[in-house]
């Protein structure tokens, strides 16, 4: 009697050290867009294409499931009308967004937007400098699929005056806007970090 008290007991301490081992199924914390399709511009009535698409699921537990078409679900394309279209592509309750340009050769030319093909060389400043727009390319696009690179821009909100200051600039041209990132970062001397230098300070300074 009691060898089989012992072997029971055994047994059911092995089925709970086993359910307490178990693990938790592992759920999508984010989706992640690889690569992206391939066709990014339609013309009216055109059809979705997702070629070149490379979507993964990163999963609770560390690991990567990539997903192909059957997984997940696309909303928001419409090619009945002209216009740059958010498209949400969804896996369980996890969402990502990218977008896509319809134009329509026959329109009427309209300015649809203006986007930023390059930002600028120069993208981190110190206390006071000012705004470089060097390397900067700016492009206009038009509804029926024109497009041009534009120059005469407005230039907005640039401040070097606070010290880590993470900014957006906005360029403006016509009715229409884009923006660039920006940084302003610390003067570094002699491996010291500081935002300025005192007067006759000989040090050799570094970081412009």
């Amino acid at each position: 009697m009691k060898r089989i008290f012992l072997v029971l007991l055994v047994l059911f301490g092995a089925l709970g050290l086993g359910a307490c081992t178990d693990t938790a199924e592992a759920t999508v914390e984010s989706l992640v867009i690889v690569t992206p399709i391939t066709k990014d511009e339609y013309v009216i009535d055109d059809e979705l294409d997702l070629a070149g698409l490379e979507v993964k699921a990163m999963m609770s537990d560390g690991t990567e499931k990539v997903l192909t078409s059957d997984d997940f679900v696309i909303t928001g394309f419409a090619s009945a009308t002209v216009g740059l279209k958010t498209l949400t592509l969804a896996y369980g309750d996890k969402s990502v967004t990218f977008t896509v340009t319809v134009f329509d050769p026959d329109a009427d030319k309209e300015l649809l937007y203006i986007q930023v093909l390059e930002r600028p060389d120069k993208q981190i400043y110190v206390i006071s400098e000012d705004f470089d727009t060097t390397g900067l390319v700016v492009e206009a696009v038009y509804n029926n699929g024109d497009k041009e690179i534009v120059t005469d821009y407005a230039v907005s909100g640039f401040n070097s005056a606070a010290l880590n200051e993470t900014g957006i600039v906005t360029l403006t041209w016509e009715t229409k806007i884009a923006f660039v990132p920006y940084k302003i970062r610390p003067v570094i001397v002699q491996g010291i970090t500081d935002t300025t230098i005192t007067v006759g300070n000989a040090a050799a300074t570094s970081g412009y």
